[in-house]
């Protein structure tokens, strides 16, 4: 029986009830989804807690700020209703079942492990933005570890998990796991719900598409543990294992590769060398609260507002402009305060919406303007064709420059603000993917992505016109010649998709796959230059989960389409009729060339083209797909492509099987509280903490700084290890700014400020009364912490002499000085 049930109920009843109030809304939002926006419900009224609490927190923060939210949802419902928007509860009942399933699950997974250590990921800084974020009556909240300034990082995804802590009266060492567990569930059930909307509208099934969408988003792995468990069944596994680049060996014993036991969980996040590749399950096991995970339930709710856009027939140009121009800038900018990497993600996916979608780019524009893009492009014929699909990109590039001036304006105090100032240049990539890491990294989806796409290509070798084969053969020809092998496997999905969407066969979640083959090839090229990683190991790190998520809901869809049987040409039958034709053509054969092949027309492509400037609705559908194509082209897929897919489907099941037996191998006692390693690793301690957390407001501390060299698993100068695995644990854990903390602040603030600021602590534990005073008058210090890390890596002064401070509180070896005496600030500044 789980101890902290309760809380795991009221936060499951909360969830549940703030999609269910908003189910009204997305009826609004997104009237053409087949679910009427059903599995989005929770992630809008995420949102709106998060924006609200967000503007309105700038005054009072907390529960006045969730009371807000909750009206403006209440009266969104309210009017959505009134006016007659039709509202699926059943389809939300289905939602709301795999949300509590995926919820039972990750609540599972943490109460068998659910502390929060300093090592093994970011959970000290997550924990930390928690706890302060839920001490703070306004914001922007104080950095825990750079007292007196403002939190210089992304934190909107803390800040709505803080305030679902406040109206659940849940505290923050509960609310770290619940939080979890919530953000690991909606993301699951939104990609359920969202996926599956997307199939129904492309009379496919439902169900299929969306549980397959659930599963890649939250079960899968990549192919890194398939190939090792084949490696070790297999005769010859090393020789296997050594060929994927697979290492042989951790720490002296073999790897998973040649005996199960051996299985480390770590191992399939860190592939390609010198990146992270870390996938959703990966992270929620490893229990990060991170602002890249948090994200995610933001993330595919703008992924739904740009389908809605895709669906909305030219003629609706309010509501195009309305889903363009406001709930995409308000989406992307809240972003922004969630996890900044998501934002120019989302400005890159509305570009690709803007530019392919069924209505022009250019029909968003006033009518005087629109007219005179029309005219400019009508002098251009007979190549109106080649205009069009130039100015698409073009004109779709200029709207979202709108998009993004716009989204910033929306929180500009974040970007003027609480932007880090650390310096940031855009590099080249020189170390680029091998191809054969490349593959197990991206390879399962990247084999549905190709075997999807050709199903979207005319059996007709009319389809390979002269264009698209020389481009793909010149792309892969330089790919190769510069060294770019993983361009190989990405450029022709962006190549292809792009070219069946605006040949009327593909669809939103063609868009997908060009939108995640786009990230992956961005990052094989630049990357962001910054303090917090070497190289491109960031940003390598911060898209990849963006392309997951991407990726994730397009497999779901195309899965779908596989094991249903639609339209399944095989490419290569498909290249030698090309050739064929093609050798008859130059032999002066005049036979039409669809007819020479023996193929049926398969639909015309050439008024699609003709008209790709116009309303295409009666084209290709509303979503920009041809159903007409997919219904004449229908097949029963054979066995083996069935047994093929659910092969598939087991191989990247084995991660997570494995993984979480390691997880609670050994595990006995069942609990939520993200405390549970540090209160039995250093009782005193905690008791310390526990007591620093229950003062008033939000008083300055002093603790040992924790710079490179002092950080949780290195040595002191003497080569022994820290004595207390609570490096910055009273900041951490009691939410209280400390001076200087995790050397993660110098990434955010600078390196400069903080080496100042490690200096001055420094000076608290070893210098003179009268230095000391400085600086606590300095920074208004309020308690000077001194536990078993303070007392071996500091020559201490004699503190108890100090007339400026008195003992406050006394556990173990642990004690807390209060400072008693005032000093002005201004003075001591002078004086230093």
């Amino acid at each position: 029986m789980l101890p902290d049930g309760g809380y795991a109920f009221a936060w499951l009843v909360v969830f549940l009830a703030l999609g269910a109030l908003s189910v009204p809304i997305t009826g609004a939002v997104f009237p053409r989804l087949g679910d009427r926006g059903a599995g989005l419900a929770i992630p809008l009224a995420l949102t709106t807690i998060g924006v609200v609490g967000y503007w309105f927190g700038r005054l009072a923060f907390g529960l006045p700020a969730v009371g807000i939210a909750l009206l403006v949802l209440a009266g969104g419902s309210i009017t959505a209703i009134r006016r007659g928007v039709t509202v699926d509860w059943r389809r939300y009942a289905e939602v709301a079942t795999v949300f509590a399933a995926a919820f039972v699950f990750l609540i599972g997974v943490r109460a068998a492990d659910p502390s929060v250590v300093a090592i093994g990921g970011e959970k000290y800084l997550d924990y930390g933005l928690l706890n302060s974020l839920s001490r703070a009556d306004s914001i922007p909240p104080e950095d825990p570890w750079f007292a007196g300034e403002r939190v210089r990082y992304y934190y909107g995804g803390h800040l709505v998990a803080a305030l679902l802590g406040r109206l659940t009266l849940t505290p923050p060492a509960y609310t770290y796991n619940l939080a979890l567990a919530g953000t690991y569930a909606t993301v699951v059930s939104a990609a359920y719900g969202l996926a599956g909307a997307i199939a129904d509208d492309r009379d496919l099934s439902r169900v299929r598409a969306g549980l397959v969408a659930a599963f890649f988003v939250g079960v899968a792995s990549n192919l890194v543990t398939p190939v090792r468990v084949l490696a070790w069944l297999l005769p010859g596994g090393r020789s296997l294992a050594d060929a994927f680049g697979l290492p042989l060996t951790r720490n002296g014993t073999e790897t998973v590769a040649f005996g199960l036991d051996a299985f480390g969980y770590w191992d399939a996040s860190r592939v390609i060398p010198g990146t992270i590749n870390e996938f959703p399950l990966f992270a929620f096991l490893n229990g990060d609260l991170h602002a890249h995970m948090l994200s995610l339930p933001f993330l595919v709710l703008a992924v739904g507002v740009l389908y809605s856009y895709w669906r909305t027939p030219v003629g609706e140009r309010r509501r195009r402009r309305l889903l363009a121009f406001v709930a995409t800038p308000v989406l992307a900018g809240w972003l922004a305060v969630v996890n900044t990497w998501d934002f120019p993600t989302v400005l890159g996916l509305t570009w690709l919406a803007l530019a392919l979608a069924p209505a022009t780019p250019w029909s968003l524009l006033p009518r005087r303007l629109e007219n005179a893009v029309d005219r400019r492009l009508e002098s251009g014929s007979p190549g109106r064709s080649l205009s069009v699909e130039v100015a698409r990109p073009l004109v779709a590039a200029g709207l979202v420059g709108i998009v993004g001036f716009t989204g910033v304006l929306f929180v500009l105090p974040f970007f003027t603000g609480a932007a880090s100032t650390g310096g940031r240049t855009i590099g080249f990539v020189t170390d680029r993917s091998e191809p054969v890491r490349f593959l197990l990294v991206h390879g399962a989806f990247l084999l549905v992505a190709c075997r999807y796409l050709l199903s979207r290509i005319d059996t007709g070798p009319e389809t390979l016109d002269d264009a698209t084969i020389g481009l793909t053969a010149l792309l892969a020809a330089m790919c190769w010649l510069f060294e770019a092998l993983a361009f190989v496997f990405v450029v022709p999905i962006v190549a292809v998709g792009w070219y069946v969407i605006r040949r009327g066969r593909g669809g939103y979640e063609t868009l997908l796959f060009v939108a995640g083959a786009g990230l992956v090839a961005t990052v094989e090229v630049l990357y962001l230059s910054e303090q917090a990683g070497p190289g491109r190991l960031n940003t390598v790190f911060k898209t990849y989960v963006h392309v997951w998520v991407f990726w994730s809901l397009a497999a779901g869809i195309g899965l779908a389409s596989i094991l249903e049987g639609r339209s399944w040409p095989v490419a290569a039958r498909a290249a030698g009729e090309y050739v064929r034709v093609r050798t008859a053509s130059v032999a002066g054969a005049t036979t039409n060339p669809t007819t020479a092949a023996g193929v049926g027309d398969g639909g015309s492509d050439e008024d699609t083209d003709t008209n790709a400037d116009t309303d295409t609705d009666a084209i290709t559908g509303a979503d920009g797909g041809s159903r007409t194509h997919d219904s004449d082209a229908d097949t029963a897929p054979s066995t083996r492509t069935i047994a093929l897919v659910l092969v598939l489907l087991a191989g990247l099941s084995l991660y997570g099987g494995l993984a979480l037996a390691e997880h609670v191998d050994g595990r006995d006692a069942l609990s939520l509280d993200a405390r549970e390693e540090i209160r039995t690793t250093a009782p005193d301690e905690t008791a310390a903490f526990d007591w620093l957390a229950d003062r008033e407001g939000q008083p300055r501390i002093v603790e040992a700084p924790t710079p490179p060299r002092h950080t949780y698993g290195s040595t002191d100068a003497s080569g022994s290890p820290p004595p207390s695995r609570a490096v910055s644990g009273a900041s951490t854990f009691s939410g209280l700014p400390t001076l200087a903390g995790w050397t993660h602040a110098a990434d955010y603030h600078g390196e400069d400020p903080y080496r100042e600021r490690v200096d001055d602590a420094e000076t608290v534990f070893e210098g003179s009364d009268e230095e000391r005073a400085a600086v606590l008058a300095e920074y208004e210090i309020g308690y000077v912490y001194v536990g078993p890390n303070e007392r071996a890596w500091y020559e201490l002064a004699d503190l108890e002499g100090d007339p400026a401070l008195e003992v406050a509180a006394e556990f173990g070896e642990v004690r807390i000085y209060e400072v008693e005496v005032e000093v002005d600030p201004e003075e001591t500044r002078r004086d230093r």
